[in-house]
């Protein structure tokens, strides 16, 4: 990333550095990602790649690990037009945008639980949902 991306990168939480290169989270676009991001709300709709990837998590908590996701990550390391097609929406943080024209050295997948807040600390707590890393 370049110096001034990177560093709007980690103040977003988008990014973590890792000494002299970066792990920038993917926000799919309509999981709950960034906290800082206001929650996605779907009325009868559930995008196809989204709702796969809520029984990933699944079945990876299980140890297994579907083959149709190791293809979609080969395709994302790949840089696969089809596959970043799946990615790329017009909200998306500008890091975000970046990363998805460069060819990654990894890719990192983690399982993250997030929850909302409860309507009456809504107003105490500056986002409207929590996260935690499993």
């Amino acid at each position: 990333l370049p110096p001034d991306l990177a560093q709007r990168a980690v103040r977003d939480g988008l990014a973590v550095s890792a000494g002299e290169e970066f792990w920038v989270e993917l926000a799919l676009p309509f999981k709950p990602g960034p906290l800082n991001r206001a929650p996605p709300v779907l009325l009868n709709h559930m995008p196809r790649l989204d709702w796969q990837m809520w029984f990933v998590s699944l079945r990876w908590a299980g140890g297994e690990q579907p083959s149709w996701f190791q293809d979609f990550l080969q395709g994302l390391m790949d840089r696969k037009p089809s596959v970043l097609k799946l990615v790329a929406h017009p909200w998306q943080h500008e890091v975000q945008k970046f990363a998805l024209t460069q060819r990654p050295g990894a890719i990192r997948v983690t399982l993250e639980d997030y929850d909302y807040n409860p309507l009456p600390d809504a107003k105490r707590k500056e986002g409207v949902w929590e996260c935690g890393t499993w």
